[in-house]
């Protein structure tokens, strides 16, 4: 289910995530509670990467960017630029677009790299942040997922909190 778009951010359009906003020095603080607003820039980690590609079990080890957590924070730099997502605002839920003007959209156990915004709400949870959204012709709210039990990838699943294999993505935010 796509949401209503507020227009697809272009390369260099405000907010986008090449734009000159998305700086190559700075960190990326760990989200350890919840947010009254999730905007903002953020990357997306697991097990020690920053995940620019979150195609549908995809394990292209080229769309991750190895990261260095010190003290909850990550420091920015140009590499990390193109792992960085945006989360825009849209009425009460998100979108979240990525380095090269592609949306974040949920399918069925996977995940999808759209042209429009999909609708999707974060909630911050001790395991992680949970990233949900509702996929065409589903009536239940999908989850995104780490899944390694065929490989270390993400996916989007209806709920797998405590299931041996899944896990929760960290959000670490660009601190501004």
């Amino acid at each position: 289910r796509y949401g209503a778009a507020t227009g697809k951010l272009e390369h260099g359009e405000e907010g986008g995530n090449d734009d000159p906003a998305v700086p190559a020095s700075g960190k990326y603080v760990k989200v350890t509670a919840e947010q009254s607003d999730w905007s903002g820039k953020y990357l997306i980690v697991w097990d020690g990467n920053a995940h620019a590609s979150l195609l549908s079990g995809k394990k292209d080890l080229n769309s991750t960017a190895a990261v260095t957590v010190v003290d909850g924070a990550i420091e920015a730099s140009a590499d990390l630029a193109a792992a960085t997502m945006t989360v825009v605002k849209n009425g009460d839920k998100y979108s979240m677009a990525f380095a090269d003007g592609k949306y974040f959209g949920m399918q069925h156990n996977g995940c999808l790299l759209c042209d429009e915004a999909f609708d999707l709400t974060f909630e911050y949870t001790a395991d992680g942040v949970k990233v949900g959204g509702v996929p065409s012709g589903k009536d239940a709210t999908y989850y995104l997922y780490a899944n390694t039990n065929n490989g270390a990838y993400y996916r989007c699943y209806v709920e797998k909190n405590g299931q041996a294999g899944y896990a929760l993505p960290e959000l670490y935010k660009l601190a501004e």
